[in-house]
This record gives C-alpha cells, structure tokens and sequence, in this order.
C-alpha cells in the first residue's frame, strides 16, 4: 500500500467514525447503524463529498442511513 493509500484509508476511516458517533449521538443504536449499512461502509454507501468537513459528512451520513433504516423497516412491517 502506498504512501497516498495510507491516507485515503485513513480519512474514509475517520468519516465513518465520525458518522457512527453522530448516528448513535441521534439516538440510533449501534445495531440499529449496522443493520442499515447492510455489510457494507457507510462510506461506501454514502462518499464524502470533496470539501465536506467530518461534521458536515457526520450529520449528512446519518440523515441517509437513518431514512434507509426507516424504510427497510417500512418495507417489511404488514
């Protein structure tokens, strides 16, 4: 791994922490968070835009996960 990697990792690695502590600062429950990202990043599913701060990606993240959530939940109650 590169050098320019490293970093890359690491950033991606610091917005999803920072979307995980807001998620469950919101009320959302770690499990709740794991569920909605289906096995997946939450980077993954939702990128950082070019110039957003953590806390910007940290309240935005949460905002999509939380409707993902919500509807996945919808889509299976009777």
């Amino acid at each position: 791994m590169t050098e320019v990697d490293e970093r890359c990792s690491t950033v991606l690695a610091d917005f999803a922490t920072e979307a995980e502590r807001e998620a469950t600062n919101s009320g959302m429950d770690i499990h709740e968070f794991q569920t909605a990202l289906k096995g997946e990043t939450i980077t993954t599913l939702i990128p950082p835009g070019s110039h957003e701060t953590l806390t910007a990606y940290g309240l935005r993240a949460t905002s999509e996960i939380l409707v993902q959530y919500l509807m996945d939940d919808l889509s299976v109650t009777p």
